[in-house]
């Protein structure tokens, strides 16, 4: 049976750990990796913009203003006891807090999978223990590695649109010639 759905970059990032990394300043990073890597995923959800009207004779207008990446919002568990690292959940959430501050671009990264660049906009530590810490991070995209392809069906022309826009350049030509014409006299007096 085929399928008519695509799987890209189904394994650049399985085993790959997640990397917030200031793209200028001091480059800090954050790694989340092993019991430091996202309580349930990752997900990068990407909305249409659009507006609709809805007129009093019922018929309906929609505009669509393209796609924007909406917010990715992670939640990790850093534990001293997991990782083997003392001091590690305290220091997790101060670099967090150091990349925010700065207000600088920063890259989300799984792998090759998803890549975003954008903001840090929240980091929302829950102290349970020193060596425990919950943390939710909000990221604002601003960017994406994928790209994405905004087509519209060309219109047929008519003979009237063609002509139309002949008379325009004939115009624009005429327009030019006179243009030529003062500037070549102006050279001429002065």
């Amino acid at each position: 049976m085929a399928s008519d759905s695509v799987i890209v970059g189904a394994t650049a990032a399985d085993g790959q750990p997640v990397t917030i990394r200031e793209m200028g300043g001091e480059g800090r990073t954050v790694t989340l990796e092993g019991p430091d890597l996202p309580d349930r995923g990752i997900e990068a959800p990407l909305a249409l913009r659009e507006v609709t009207t809805r007129y009093p004779s019922g018929r309906t207008s929609v505009q669509m203003l393209g796609v924007e990446e909406e917010p990715v919002v992670l939640k990790c568990t850093f534990n001293d006891v997991l990782t083997g690292l003392g001091g590690g959940a305290l220091n997790q959430v101060a670099t967090l807090r150091s990349i925010l501050c700065a207000q600088g671009l920063v890259e989300l990264a799984w792998g090759t999978a998803i890549v975003r660049r954008g903001y840090l906009k929240r980091v929302t530590p829950s102290y349970r223990r020193e060596s425990l810490i919950g943390c939710t991070i909000e990221f604002t995209p601003t960017e994406a590695d994928e790209t994405f392809y905004s087509t519209a069906p060309l219109q047929p022309v008519t003979a009237s649109t063609a002509l139309n826009l002949l008379d325009l350049v004939t115009r624009a030509l005429s327009l030019l010639n006179t243009a030529a014409s003062y500037s070549n006299a102006a050279q001429a007096l002065f």
